[in-house]
Parts: C-alpha cells; structure tokens; sequence
C-alpha cells in the first residue's frame, strides 16, 4: 500500500473507533450482555445502519466515478475526496436516546480499547487484502480502500462485543479479585448490612431508611443506583473504609438476570432485607412476572436463619411471597388484614411536620417485647 493508501486508512480506522466509542455507552446500559446489546442494535435500523454516513459514501463513489470517467485520474485528488468523506462520516449525529451519561470505569475504557483494536485490524486487514494486486497510488486502490473502510465502520458496533468476549478471561480474574477485597472490607467494617431489592422502590427507600437510622448512628448507603454486584462492590472497595466506623450498611440489590441478587447477597451478607415491590420492569429479560417473583426472592434467601425480611402487603406479588418465606418475615400495608398497618391522620396542619406516620403492630402467636425495636414500630 501506498502511503497515501496508509494515511486514508487511518482515516477510516479514527471513524470507526469513533462509532465503538459512541456505541460504548449503549452497550454499557445493557451491562455489556451482548444479547440485550444485540437486540437493542436491531430494533432500530438506524442504530446498525445509519442513514446519512450511507449518503455520504454513496455520494463519494458518485463523484468518484465521475472524476474517473472524465479522465481526472489525480491519485491527490482521490485521496482528498475520501479523506472528506471519512471525516464527514466520523461526525457524532444527533442522540436522542439520551439515558444516562457514559460511565468511564476502568471495564469500559478496556472494552472500548479492544474494540478499537479490532476496528483496526478489520479495516487495515480488509484493505490490505484488497488491494493486494492492484497498483499503487492509483484512484481505484484508495476507492478500495475507502470501500474496506466503510465496511469497517459498519462493523464497528459488534466490535464492542467481540472485544468483551477477548477480555473474558482477565475481566473475570479482575472481578473475583474486586469481590474479595470488597468482602474483606466489609468483614473488617463489620455493620449491620440491611439489603433492599424491588421492582421499583429501592433508591427511594434506601434513602429513607438512610436518613431514619442517622439520627442516632453513621449509616452508608450504597451511592446513586448501584445496585449490581460489581456496582456495590466498587462501592464498598471505594466508601466503606473500617476506620469510618459504619453501624450499618444499606445496599440496593438489583437484578438483570436470575441469581445476580443472590450473588450480591453472598458478598454482603444482610441480617435483614425489605422487598419493595414486583412489577413489570425488565420483562423482557425475565419474559415472566414469576420469575421476576423468584429473582427478588433471593434476597429473603440471602439472610440467615435468625434474620428478618420485610414485605411491603400493598403490592400483590410481594404480598404472595412472605407465606412462603423460609425466615422471619414482616409485612406492612395501608389496608387491614396486614401484621403492620400503615395510616396517616385525617388532617394535619403541616404536610411534612406534623403528619406523624403511625404504624400498629399485631402481637405475633410467639409472643413480642414490652418494646418493639426500630423496624417493628416507627412514630
């Protein structure tokens, strides 16, 4: 290949590693699963084949021709047409699906790198292959070039799949060397881990409980949304230091797959867990609401013998699932017939001050303290 050829190449090659990088994001939403990233990938025709990078290149091998067929055979000329047209073709256009910003975690940037990495090799191999017996500095080997170029753009999305599947070996000896300094840690801070998982509902009552439990002890909750096993992890390695001296430990435990709750709950191991709710939320993965039910019930597995689940009675297939439960279980709700019922007063004068929420606690067949503890009564 001329040098020319080279320099055009590394323009197709910044393009496509433009597009991994772009994509990355997407692909990191769907917790880098290449199934759901694939399936996301071909919802939309748009996301796999973009319509104006497609203009572009089709304009170019119009003017292309064109310049050829009028006898500009200028190999500058030709390699300054397709360097316009790859750089064109490299500009980000307009996102729409705006969900969440890129998180730039060390996994990310690894599977971005390889990713570009085998855009590179696509293309500079793709082009290298093509234009092995034509001549040098000739139009047509830099509109082959383009053309192999182009086909590497196109590529660019599965890169980042193929590159997570290369790095599968060490990212797995990367993740059980983060679980065993997470565990550690969290052995050597010792709190009381109160686990909460649901449909809906976890980062609301996480913050609840959160700010009822620091008024008298220091209290860390798992930060934002992190609520996977590698998320809690990186909170624990990063937050939870023993010298802080953290009474309790509040995590959010969320579920994309069936058994990454129970994961989560074999790292921190809570002595206590509140489901929230059970809805229709990431059906598609679970195709059912039983399994959904299943999944959310490994928390309630996840806690020792002598631990306790709470229930929360107003939501249907939560309220199906403390019957069964194999601890010691508690249910609350707004309506009678609930251990724990939930009311507010009629009136008050004061919406966030003076509506006192007034819970009313049935005597258990074993018998209950003179004073029930926190989670039994709030006033």
């Amino acid at each position: 290949m001329h040098l020319l050829a080279i320099l055009l190449t590394l323009f197709w090659i910044v393009a496509a590693a433009l597009r991994s990088w772009r994509l990355a994001r997407f692909y990191q939403i769907e917790e880098y699963m290449a199934d759901r990233y694939v399936r996301w990938l071909l919802a939309r025709r748009e996301r796999w084949f973009p319509r104006q990078p497609a203009i572009v290149m089709l304009a170019g091998v119009v003017v292309a021709f064109a310049l050829q067929f009028g006898g500009v055979e200028y190999a500058s000329l030709h390699g300054v047409l397709w360097a316009v047209v790859a750089m064109i073709i490299a500009q980000p256009e307009p996102v729409k699906e705006v969900k969440r910003q890129f998180r730039r975690t060390q996994r990310a940037l690894r599977i971005v790198g390889a990713a570009c990495l085998l855009d590179a090799l696509v293309i500079a191999g793709l082009s290298a292959q093509l234009t092995a017996n034509m001549a040098a500095n000739t139009p047509q080997e830099l509109s082959t070039v383009s053309i192999a170029g182009f086909i590497g753009f196109l590529f660019a999305p599965l890169a980042l799949p193929l590159g997570n599947l290369l790095l599968t070996p060490l990212e797995a000896q990367l993740r059980e060397r983060f679980r065993r300094q997470a565990r550690a840690r969290l052995q050597a801070a010792a709190p009381f881990v109160i686990g909460i998982t649901g449909s809906y509902g976890k980062t609301s009552t996480k913050h609840y409980l959160a700010h009822i439990l620091g008024g008298k002890h220091k209290v860390y909750p798992t930060p934002k949304s992190y609520n996977t096993e590698m998320g809690v992890c990186l909170a624990i390695n990063t937050d939870l230091d023993p010298s802080y001296g953290y009474a309790y430990f509040i995590a959010e435990m969320g579920a994309y797959v069936p058994g990454e709750i129970a994961r989560i709950a074999k790292l921190t191991q809570p002595r206590m867990s509140i489901v929230t709710a059970v809805g229709p939320m990431h059906l598609e993965r679970f195709k059912t609401i039983e399994n959904i039910v299943k999944a959310k019930y490994e928390i309630v597995e996840g806690v020792p013998p002598d631990g306790t689940t709470f229930f929360n009675g107003d939501n249907p297939y939560v309220r199906q699932m403390a019957p069964g439960a194999t601890r010691n279980t508690a249910s609350w709700s707004r309506k009678k017939g609930c251990p724990k019922r939930v009311t507010w007063p009629k009136t008050c004068s004061n919406r966030w001050q003076a509506c006192a929420l007034r819970s009313t606690t049935a005597r258990a067949k074993r018998g209950c303290p003179s004073r029930p503890p926190w989670w039994a009564c709030i006033t």
